[in-house]
């Protein structure tokens, strides 16, 4: 194990914690606690108390008298991205670690990022693999792990880094002011994985390091239509160089429906022809880019291309002709499509309708 270094900074932690809560009575504790239990403990954990209309505050106030912590609890809820902007302003620490507060993280995570970005300077960001359990279930999620890999994943709309695992340079967010943005609302994070991006890599690490909460009430659950518009701008702005040049084969809301696949939403369908040719046109792009891994990229393209076929009302031969063109390429990559997609349908589905009985 490397020697990790303690803030050389008079009074200064080495990490600022950002935990914003909103309505977690339920969850708090638990989330606090693991912060509290790290095997690295040069830390401030930063609190917001988003406006609460149930006793998040008195809870935290009550149950905790460490002073690492720094509790603010402001008047109205104002949403995330004030909440974490409010965070960052009065942040001191080295890095900014995120943590929400439905989620666990397991004791070593702040551990394992430090050693990293401690000896890779070239690095803006540390993200970790999440493990996303429910009250019945859990399963193992990996997220890209190079920097190549990440960049295709946002250019493509495909997962990058899971926000609350993450840590930052706070030194690169605090020289040029970066925030996160209200434009993109309930996807804030993707425009700020690529803000980071112009000032170094993202990387993230292979093992779980962050207990992942499901529920109904998520943000991604709860606001996923506006999660989803938001989305599609981001794309926009991130692709457009490629949207902008001239001799497309399509109108550009083919190529951003094509990335951004919602299911029983018919009306962005894309047909098999459509789906086919919008994947060669985004492979060329993709090759052209410096910064973007092309194999990887590759792989989320057909993952796209699979699931246009399989997720709409083509015919039965074009669906068919999608998995056997997916299974010859990538024969791993399509058993991951069926396991991800099982997962999903079993948490969103399965597990929703059992416990409305």
């Amino acid at each position: 194990m490397s020697e990790i270094k303690i803030s050389e900074a008079l009074n200064a932690p080495m990490i600022s914690v950002l935990l914003p809560a909103y309505n977690a009575e339920v969850s708090i504790c638990q989330a606090i606690n693991s912060i509290l239990s790290q095997t690295y403990s040069d830390f401030e954990l930063i609190i917001i108390d988003d406006g609460s209309t149930d006793k998040t505050a008195e809870i935290v106030t009550a149950n905790y008298d460490d002073s690492r912590i720094k509790f603010v609890s402001l008047v109205k809820n104002l949403g995330i991205v004030n909440a974490l902007n409010t965070a960052i302003s009065i942040s001191s620490g080295n890095y900014i670690a995120r943590m929400d507060a439905d989620d666990v993280s397991r004791p070593e995570r702040f551990l394992r990022q430090i050693e990293f970005l401690e000896v890779n300077p070239d690095h803006v960001a540390c993200g970790t693999a999440v493990t996303i359990f429910n009250d019945n279930t859990s399963y193992d999620v990996v997220y890209p792990h190079a920097h190549g890999q990440i960049m295709a994943a946002l250019q493509l709309f495909h997962r990058s880094v899971c926000h609350p695992s993450v840590m930052m340079r706070s030194a690169v967010i605090h020289k040029h002011n970066i925030r996160y943005s209200s434009e993109y609302p309930h996807a804030e994070d993707y425009a700020l994985w690529k803000e980071l991006s112009n000032y170094g890599k993202l990387f993230n690490l292979n093992d779980s390091h962050l207990l992942y909460r499901y529920h109904e009430e998520q943000i991604s659950s709860k606001y996923y239509k506006t999660q989803i518009t938001s989305s599609r701008k981001l794309l926009e702005a991130f692709l457009k160089a490629f949207l902008e040049k001239g001799h497309l084969n399509f109108e550009r809301s083919v190529y951003i429906n094509f990335l951004v696949q919602e299911g029983n939403a018919d009306h962005i369908a894309l047909s098999h022809y459509e789906a086919k040719h919008v994947y060669e046109d985004l492979l060329v792009y993709v090759k052209q880019s410096a910064d973007i891994d092309v194999v990887f990229a590759r792989k989320i393209l057909l993952s796209k291309y699979c699931l246009a076929g399989l997720h709409y009302h083509h015919s039965f031969f074009n669906k068919i002709k999608a998995c056997l063109h997916g299974l010859f390429s990538s024969p791993y990559l399509m058993v991951q499509i069926f396991k991800e997609n099982y997962r999903h349908f079993y948490f969103k589905k399965i597990n929703g309708f059992f416990k409305r009985l």
